[in-house]
């Protein structure tokens, strides 16, 4: 079973896959840059900026709205859906690389002074950024239809596709395993930006020292879990041969010839 990518005749094949590469690279270069305009910076921004914050996710969240809205819909050119458009492009990598910043400036912040505070502090903004527009992506286009898992989806599509090499016969738009992944990352991050948000408001109110220690263990801890899954996610992708062919459909949009039955 593969997916089609529907197109457009006036579109070229390559059009998609030239503006994920001009957005990917605009991406790299707003981060280089944020990087090196923090990097000297002598105020704590968690403190000093923290309007800039709930301002990343408003504007993320903005964009992803009117993208959705202003955006025609693949189904209405060709007979299936699109597997990875720009759109889900750039929320998946957008947000990668605000959480890769995420995890290297936290495991980094004991030792790494005021530049790793602030940097994790450009990779919260960068991570609300994307997780806006993701959100109202996701809402107003109901991704939600495509991305949440259903039971079956986490008992035979993931438990035991890979733990017991059952049968399974993937009929979504995403792999089972996929969207109890999407589902994992979800509770995990939420819980990382809860805690998270009562870490920072420590700066400005009077937050029980108990309170915030146990914030800060749970913050750690569940950090800690999410670098595991991310890890694990990152091994199926390149050890289960049937995920591979889908690497490049994240440029193309295309899903290719994948195995669909066994993991």
């Amino acid at each position: 079973m593969s997916f089609i990518a529907p197109s457009r005749p006036d579109i070229p094949a390559e059009a998609p896959m030239l503006k994920k590469l001009i957005f990917a690279t605009v991406i790299l270069a707003v981060l280089g840059l944020g990087i090196w305009l923090i990097r000297d910076i002598d105020k704590f921004l968690f403190a000093y900026a923290p309007w800039a914050l709930l301002e990343a996710f408003i504007l993320g969240a903005a964009v992803g709205l009117t993208r959705s809205i202003l955006r025609r819909r693949a189904a209405l050119w060709g007979a299936g859906p699109e597997r990875h458009s720009v759109d889900s492009f750039l929320e998946h990598w957008g947000t990668a690389s605000g959480i890769f910043m995420l995890i290297f400036s936290g495991y980094w912040i004991s030792s790494g002074g005021l530049f790793a505070r602030n940097l994790h502090f450009l990779g919260v903004v960068v991570t609300l950024f994307f997780g806006g527009y993701f959100l109202a992506d996701f809402i107003v286009s109901r991704k939600y239809n495509s991305l949440l898992p259903e039971g079956r989806d986490i008992t035979g599509g993931t438990l035991g596709k890979y733990f017991f090499r059952g049968y399974w016969i993937e009929t979504g738009k995403y792999l089972s395993s996929q969207k109890a992944a999407f589902l994992v990352f979800a509770v995990i991050g939420s819980e990382l930006l809860f805690t998270g948000l009562i870490k920072t408001l420590a700066f400005f109110s009077s937050v029980p020292p108990d309170l915030l220690k146990i914030t800060t263990s749970i913050h750690d801890i569940v950090g800690g879990f999410f670098v595991v899954m991310l890890f694990v996610h990152i091994a199926l992708v390149i050890a289960v041969r049937a995920h591979r062919p889908l690497l490049g459909s994240w440029l193309s949009g295309e899903a290719g010839e994948v195995t669909r039955d066994r993991a």
